[in-house]
């Protein structure tokens, strides 16, 4: 029906789709993922930044561009064959009377079309959608359906006209921004400011993630276009100019909420400094930053969002007892993880354990905890069990390379935690058969199980599942159990 055109836009939409913080997106293998996320691996969609230790959680991360990338086409009007000069299938023009009377897509007004393009995924509108007709053309272009946006920025001319047209038009009605410039061939500062609005109001949730260099000039046109953003993500950031971060923290983004930092490299203990200084966040992750050490730990004991702070992801090299202390002060935490938590020992646990609010935690590769701290960190206060009460509040637990995790070990968590919704004792190598079956027979909730690397199991506990236990497992990780 039409030719596709050069002349088109090279930006796409996103469509909100939450996900749930135990149904990631898998990153080669190691965590679950939806059944709706594997339909359609594809096609990007905005979710909740839940990450997960080592992983990005961004749109940039979750669904990489390559930078040989070429955009998808969308037609322009007068490429498109109008309906009257269509040829319909011989057993169109054969229809009996009834279906002749019958309603057809055409019969209806545009805004029950508008509330019909609303369900569909804005690549489908792109590539397929706006194809179809000039109507059809014309109303998927509809500012008002343009919520979320993806922008693949390449030095394209034509590319770059067409983006600064899209946003001009629909800059009142976009929330969520995600923004990835293709590195092969990038566009200069003014260049990449001049494609936006002055300001941008409606936008909530901005996604930089894996931006490639941040200067000081790009740092105070984003604080200024977007100055109601709630959601910032800064994963991956590759290069940044020297004061670029430390203005972004200390001047912009007055209603920041949730900032994810996740491998964000040229990130220094002088700009945590001023984040700490200036923003009473809910979220934040500072996972893969390795050079914080246990300042993270330190300074978030006494920074403004001690009180506010509700899910906190750290890196845990060189993060020494001190730290995980400091910690604990935040004590609306319902989510910690710390990532190679190896200089962290007994004394970390206790501190954990103080956390009265604590339902998510993630300690991975804690070499240093041993048999006696885990059962003391799993034992209860008394025999009874309150839903409130550490450890029976845990709903999702991650050992994943915890060596002093064995079957003496296991007996203690599984009476101690029997409403966990998943769990992980990935490379827990201590692990056997008697505990795991104590996993399978006690943990009736379960949904996510990862046994991943326990060498010293055959599998036997696992006969009866589903039929007799874990009715309610959906994911079941199992690679490299050797026997």
């Amino acid at each position: 029906m039409t030719t596709k055109s050069s002349r088109t836009s090279c930006s796409d939409l996103s469509v909100s789709m939450p996900v749930s913080h135990e149904c990631l997106e898998d990153k080669n293998g190691v965590y679950p993922i939806s059944r709706e996320q594997l339909q359609t691996k594809h096609k990007w969609k905005y979710s909740e930044w839940y990450p997960c230790c080592t992983v990005a959680c961004g749109l940039n991360g979750l669904f990489p561009v390559y930078d040989r990338w070429r955009s998808p086409a969308i037609a322009v009007p007068e490429e498109i064959t109008p309906c009257e000069e269509i040829e319909f299938f011989d057993q169109l023009q054969n229809d009996n009377e009834e279906t002749r009377n019958t309603m057809k897509l055409d019969d209806l007004s545009d805004d029950d079309i508008l509330c019909i393009f609303e369900k569909i995924h804005p690549i489908e509108m792109l590539r397929s959608v706006s194809l179809v007709c000039k109507r059809w053309n014309r109303l998927s272009r509809a500012a008002t359906l343009w919520h979320e946006v993806r922008l693949v920025i390449c030095n394209k001319p034509a590319y770059l006209f067409a983006i600064q047209a899209l946003l001009q038009r629909i800059c009142r009605f976009v929330e969520k921004v995600c923004i990835y410039v293709v590195n092969c061939d990038p566009v200069s500062g003014i260049d990449f400011i001049n494609l936006f609005p002055r300001q941008m109001d409606a936008v909530t949730v901005l996604d930089i993630g894996f931006f490639h260099y941040l200067t000081v000039l790009l740092a105070r046109f984003l604080t200024r276009c977007f100055p109601n953003v709630r959601k910032l993500n800064m994963e991956g950031l590759k290069r940044a100019e020297d004061g670029a971060l430390s203005m972004v923290f200390a001047e912009g983004f007055p209603y920041l909420q949730e900032l994810i930092l996740f491998g964000c490299k040229p990130l220094t203990r002088e700009d945590f400094d001023a984040l700490c200084c200036s923003h009473s966040l809910t979220v934040l992750s500072v996972d893969g930053n390795s050079a914080l050490e246990s300042y993270s730990g330190l300074r978030l004991g006494q920074s403004s969002m001690v009180s506010t702070l509700t899910r906190l992801y750290l890196d845990g090299e060189e993060m020494y007892d001190e730290a995980f202390s400091a910690v604990t002060r935040c004590k609306n935490l319902e989510l910690f993880s710390v990532s190679c938590c190896e200089s962290a020992t007994d004394l970390s646990l206790k501190y954990i354990k103080s956390l009265p609010k604590l339902k998510h935690l993630h300690l991975l590769r804690g070499t240093n905890f041993t048999e006696k701290g885990l059962i003391n960190f799993f034992k209860r206060k008394n025999d009874t069990v309150s839903s409130s009460a550490f450890p029976t509040c845990l709903k999702y637990l991650s050992l994943d390379g915890c060596s002093g995790v064995n079957d003496i070990v296991i007996d203690f968590l599984t009476k101690s935690c029997p409403t966990l919704v998943s769990l992980c004792l990935a490379w827990c190598w201590s692990v056997t058969d008697i505990g795991l079956i104590n996993v399978v027979q006690r943990l009736s909730k379960l949904e996510f199980l990862d046994i991943r690397g326990m060498d010293c199991t055959n599998g036997l506990a696992l006969l009866n599942v589903p039929k007799l236990y874990l009715k309610n497992l959906r994911y079941l990780g199992a690679q490299q159990c050797l026997r």
